[in-house]
């Protein structure tokens, strides 16, 4: 009985070391063969637009203010946007200071409705937009911020769809559109020839920047303003130079 006994317990014991040694195997193995499980993400990345905010046309630069506005304000840009999706953009540029809650800018209040507007100032080099919506200012933003917004929601159609129609208005300038009875108007001015005709191409709102301030300069068909001063372009009499000089000419000129 003994003997049985010492046997039965020498084949657990050599039972219990075949399992440790079949387990030690495994977990020896298991490092050996290390395999780096991969998860594949299936969403996709959010399509970027490739809009820049270097070199905007003054309708580009319209537009991108109308879909980032439009998109992150509701009610009167909102309307907006809406409007320019179907009939095109439109912004009359006028006097700040016809707009008492309007007290950041640089004088040029750029109205997309009758509720909705915005102004600019340059601060260190770089545009600030100031929104306004309904008489009070919703925050400012440079055009970077707009364009990276408007990238990460793929808005390139939009933004030039909305610039191809856009059409901005300088309303700030009094002066009308000149009528064709006054071509050849002459002046008592020495040597005057009558008003010079600007060559369509060059007809138009353009802007600038001086020291850091923008300046709007109009020119119409026999008209130039410059910040709201108004000059009236003449022609020299063919020949008058070859015997004066311009010091010959008034001093009003």
């Amino acid at each position: 009985m003994k003997k049985i006994g010492k046997i039965s317990v020498i084949l657990l014991a050599g039972l219990a070391l075949a399992g440790c040694s079949q387990k030690l195997k495994q977990k020896t193995s298991s490092k050996g063969s290390a395999t780096i499980k991969v998860t594949k993400n299936k969403k996709q990345p959010t399509k970027m637009g490739h809009l820049s905010d270097q070199d905007l046309s003054p309708q580009k630069t319209v537009a991108v203010v109308v879909a980032y506005a439009g998109d992150r304000y509701s009610g009167s840009w909102n309307k907006a946007l809406l409007d320019g999706k179907q009939n095109g953009i439109e912004v009359d540029l006028k006097n700040q200071s016809n707009y008492s809650y309007m007290n950041e800018g640089s004088g040029v209040a750029y109205m997309v409705s009758a509720d909705a507007g915005y102004t600019l100032k340059q601060v260190n080099g770089e545009n600030i937009y100031y929104l306004f919506s309904n008489g009070k200012k919703l925050g400012s933003v440079t055009m970077k911020q707009m364009v990276d917004y408007l990238n990460k929601r793929d808005s390139d159609s939009l933004v030039n769809s909305l610039a191809q129609n856009a059409k901005v208005n300088d309303e700030r300038s009094d002066s009308s559109d000149d009528s064709s009875d006054s071509a050849g108007k002459k002046s008592n001015l020495p040597g005057d020839d009558g008003l010079f005709n600007v060559p369509t191409e060059f007809q138009g709102t353009w802007y600038t920047y001086n020291d850091d301030k923008m300046s709007i300069i109009k020119i119409s068909q026999n008209k130039i303003n410059v910040d709201n001063y108004v000059q009236e372009l003449h022609k020299v009499k063919a020949g008058f130079l070859d015997k004066y000089t311009y010091g010959d000419m008034s001093a009003s000129c």
